[in-house]
């Protein structure tokens, strides 16, 4: 029986589920599920094939679509019109607003030299870190800072020390110890480590089969 009230409004258009991956959000490049409607994403959940997350998907990643359609992303570049400090900004093409980045580098490099200048980023989820690296070097200057100088950097280089290679982590195979500290095993690691520790897998590798698990529970996840 079709009621009047279903007759007037429309059936919504079927979800379909696009397979992708995050690369954004975290370096875990998590297998993530895009519901999409009408041409725009509308949900995203974690994806069950994924291999590093195995269906797990942090809060940013669940949310990555808002910021996308957003009302105050910002599409163009901005220009300053009044004194700084106002919020005074206008619209300008990427043409005037890499002309300007051009003229004010060049006019600092005339005046102090290369080494007056310092390129600076944070994150880096991809290639623009090697980008910055190679505008500095073009540029002339030595100077490039960023948050992999207190981050993954000394983690290789003291792997590459200690081991002679650089270690990665393997959570698909028993442990007999292991060995955390920062933060309780439930707080919540990046790409769903905390599911592959603790959840069984289909070979029974997991945190609460192995031996170490009751020292843990008592020590460490309290």
């Amino acid at each position: 029986m079709v009621t009047r009230f279903q007759e007037i409004l429309p059936m919504p258009e079927k979800i379909e589920w696009i397979k992708t991956h995050c690369s954004r959000m975290d370096h875990g490049g998590c297998g993530i599920l895009a519901g999409v409607q009408n041409g725009r994403i509308i949900d995203i959940k974690g994806d069950a094939d994924g291999f590093l997350n195995q269906g797990y998907c942090c809060a940013k990643g669940r949310h990555a679509h808002e910021k996308l359609y957003h009302a105050n992303r910002l599409k163009t570049p901005l220009c300053r019109v009044g004194a700084r400090g106002e919020g005074q900004w206008k619209s300008i093409s990427w043409k005037e607003a890499l002309d300007v980045i051009c003229e004010n580098l060049s006019a600092i490099r005339q005046a102090n030299g290369a080494k007056s200048v310092a390129f600076c980023q944070g994150m880096p989820k991809g290639m623009e870190h090697f980008a910055l690296i190679r505008l500095a070097h073009t540029f002339g200057s030595p100077n490039i800072v960023a948050v992999q100088d207190v981050c993954h950097a000394p983690r290789e280089v003291s792997g590459l020390h200690t081991c002679g290679f650089y270690p990665v982590a393997d959570y698909h195979h028993l442990s007999r110890v292991i060995l955390l500290w920062g933060s309780p095993l439930r707080s919540g690691f990046c790409s769903g480590m905390d599911k592959r520790l603790w959840n069984a897998d289909t070979e029974g590798n997991s945190l609460q089969n192995s031996n170490c698990f009751e020292i843990l529970k008592k020590r460490i996840c309290r």
